[in-house]
């Protein structure tokens, strides 16, 4: 008695059979099981290496080239260079090249690629991870160029001329914003004479809001200023607003158009002025032929309701190379064509501008 008291005191009072045993490992393999489960991330991730290392946890975030993992109780970075591919059960909002951003879930690819959808109804496309600018960027930054340019000659007249050029862009999820500038003035100076002169005083301002709607469709509001005092214009002021609809988005190649309707205001140096009411047509390509290289062209036509004969277009083409880092160098042709231009100024005008320039 005292045996089989201390027995079931010290000691499992089940018998020790080999059923018993089993279902105690069975009921621990459970419990396991569950703890795992419970540890795991609620979305996870798979991101494998270039090296074979294989690492489950929640992709939080991809910026300035390294993505963001949690994963292990902590979070870490990688260096998308280690990458060879990686998959998420969570959407994630992507940036890739100069394209809008979208939402998609992933799928691994082949090395140094993954899988995505840039709209639920769009084919699986094969991304290269190198390619891709940020993923759930919380907070978008502003991007953009910065251009010099300018001119000096000598012998009979002499001759300084500069100039500056930006662009600059944000955009959230839905929404962009983008605003463009140049400024050229110069000067001449003739050795004969010894008077000087104005060569050139040209600049325009360019702002643009677009608002997504649908898919690739979106509404927009933008403006432009533009003045040239050789062509006896103080200012011309074109705020319009439209639709628009992006043909491509994708980092290779970009297009759109946008349709709508502006109110144009000019202003000149001999006469007041005139203003009119019309649709606005625009469109802009951008094609990256080779990773450094990219090829552009934009049109605007401002025609008039009352008068299609009096219309304004302005259009550029040029090409924008990359030579090292953030720098490069930009070869552009402008036109710039008033139908009704002042009394002593020409219909049409050409530009054509080179110079180096900073990305940011």
């Amino acid at each position: 008695m005292l045996h089989s008291s201390s027995s079931t005191l010290g000691h499992s009072p089940y018998p020790a059979s080999g059923h018993g045993i089993r279902t105690l490992r069975r009921t621990s393999g459970r419990i396991l099981a569950a703890l795992a489960l419970l540890s795991r991330p609620a979305v996870a991730g798979d991101v494998i290496l270039r090296n074979g290392d294989h690492i489950t946890g929640k992709i939080l975030s991809l910026t300035d080239g390294e993505l963001l993992l949690k994963a292990y109780g902590g979070e870490f970075a990688i260096d998308v260079k280690k990458l060879k591919t990686f998959s998420s059960d969570e959407p994630l909002v992507f940036r890739i090249g100069k394209g809008s951003r979208f939402e998609s879930r992933v799928s691994a690819g082949p090395d140094g690629k993954i899988e995505i959808r840039r709209s639920p109804a769009s084919a699986p496309e094969l991304v290269a991870i190198v390619d891709i600018v940020t993923i759930n960027d919380p907070s978008p930054a502003w991007t953009g160029e910065v251009m010099l340019n300018g001119k000096i000659t000598g012998g009979d007249s002499r001759t300084r001329e500069g100039g500056l050029e930006f662009t600059l862009d944000k955009e959230w999820r839905r929404d962009r914003l983008h605003f463009a500038g140049e400024y050229m003035y110069g000067r001449e100076r003739s050795q004969e004479t010894g008077v000087t002169s104005t060569t050139d005083d040209f600049g325009n301002l360019y702002g643009k809001y677009g608002h997504d709607i649908h898919d690739r469709w979106y509404v927009d509001a933008n403006a432009k200023v533009l003045h040239d005092l050789l062509a006896e214009l103080k200012y011309r002021l074109s705020p319009a607003t439209g639709v628009g609809y992006r043909w491509f988005d994708g980092p290779e190649l970009e297009l759109f158009t946008d349709i709508g309707i502006a109110y144009t205001d000019e202003r000149f140096q001999t006469f007041g002025g005139r203003s009119f009411w019309g649709p606005q047509v625009e469109y802009g390509i951008e094609w990256k032929p080779v990773k450094r290289w990219r090829l552009f062209n934009t049109l605007e036509y401002y025609p008039s309701f009352s008068d299609f004969g009096n219309y304004l277009l302005d259009t550029q083409a040029g090409v924008h190379v990359t030579l090292w880092r953030r720098s490069f160098v930009e070869v552009r042709g402008e036109y710039h064509y008033d139908a009704e231009p002042a009394a002593s100024a020409k219909n049409a005008e050409y530009r054509f501008i080179i110079g180096p320039g900073l990305e940011f």
